[in-house]
């Protein structure tokens, strides 16, 4: 073996090693090795060649690309180029590609977030279905999950910076910053303040995230801050219905007995269904307001976070309810539309009195 080879197999195990921490440079840069990309280019040639170039966007291309984009929406518009060329033997240039979306499809890019294949929609139709024959007032149903938040959560995502530069650095001074379990209760009015309950990572269990809250203190925290904020179901009160998602630690029967003990009423969401579910929603914005105020949360986190937790409000937990499809919820008003309401009044009635 000559001196180039042993160099060669020193930096391959040294890369792919029992530490395999190092990639080649062109999996980091390129996610994949330069024969690969030589191989799909070849490929891509040949079938390109096959197809007929056009700029003349017909009724069938558009339904064609409409088609593509129907089974992946994710796809770049590359990507639906080669779908293109693959499925209907065309050729279209990006730009024309581009118009077909926006002017002609009338699609924008979106936030794309993913959702289960395990989604089961016979099962989110019974639960819409429960939820219907339960709820005589939105004002009924509890909403309980859990949230965690690290470092990450609060970090901003994205700055300002030139075009190219490959992202900007943020210079921090990193230091170990608190990291929690916040378990909430939420009604049509926002998070229950009784029910907010923050854990400590680590206090419970060295296992992360995953091991924050345990069956047992789940149990002792539905006994002591949920149960005494929950209504009687058969009377209608208010927080009379209690929904969870089929978490492990939610699914005992002790949770079960003691909320059913109170006099509510207790249904499990659609697996996989968070998109059901407004708490969500609600963690999302109390993240993105931890976001905006992370030097805040660096020297006083609780304060940070009673702040973000109290910056829900009636009218957002109502557009909340009404996006995740909970029955009634279009009954109710927020405040801007009742004063539009007030106001269409007062015309109405001042138009009738000059009559």
């Amino acid at each position: 073996m000559s001196t180039d080879d042993t160099s060669v197999d020193a930096s391959f195990s040294c890369s792919f090693g029992k530490k395999d921490t190092l990639l080649p440079a062109c999996l980091e840069e390129y996610g994949e090795y330069p024969y690969e990309t030589k191989a799909e280019r070849k490929k891509l040639r040949k079938l390109y060649k096959k197809c007929k170039y056009t700029n003349i966007v017909t009724h069938a291309i558009v339904e064609a690309v409409g088609a593509i984009i129907e089974e992946h929406p994710e796809f770049f518009l590359d990507e639906i180029q080669q779908a293109l060329a693959k499925n209907n033997k065309t050729l279209l240039s990006l730009s024309t590609i581009h118009r077909i979306l926006t002017e002609k499809l009338g699609l924008s890019l979106q936030v794309c977030y993913e959702s289960a294949k395990q989604r089961n929609e016979v099962e989110r139709l019974r639960y819409k279905r429960a939820l219907e024959t339960l709820v005589s007032d939105p004002a009924q149903i509890v909403f309980v999950d859990e949230t965690h938040k690290d470092r990450r959560a609060s970090r901003r995502r994205r700055a300002w910076g030139k075009r190219n530069s490959g992202g900007v650095a943020l210079k921090r001074w990193f230091k170990n910053t608190v990291r929690y379990t916040m378990i909430a209760a939420l009604d049509i009015n926002g998070f229950i303040s009784e029910t907010v309950d923050c854990v400590i990572r680590d206090e419970i269990s060295s296992e992360g995230a995953a091991g924050t809250v345990n069956a047992e203190y789940f149990e002792s925290w539905v006994e002591n801050f949920l149960c005494p904020t929950l209504g009687n179901f058969l009377k209608a009160e208010a927080r009379s219905i209690v929904v969870m998602d089929n978490a492990s630690t939610h699914m005992d029967s002790r949770v079960a007995d003691m909320i059913r003990a109170t006099g509510a009423y207790l249904l499990y969401t659609a697996p996989y269904s968070p998109d059901l579910n407004p708490i969500e929603l609600a963690f999302n914005i109390y993240k993105n307001h931890l976001k905006k105020n992370e030097i805040a949360f660096e020297y006083d986190w609780y304060r940070t976070h009673m702040a973000a937790f109290q910056s829900r409000n009636r009218d957002i937990c109502i557009k909340e309810f009404r996006r995740c499809e909970v029955p009634l919820s279009n009954q109710i008003l927020t405040t801007v539309e009742e004063e539009e309401l007030a106001s269409n009044l007062i015309v109405a009635l001042t138009v009738n009195h000059s009559l």
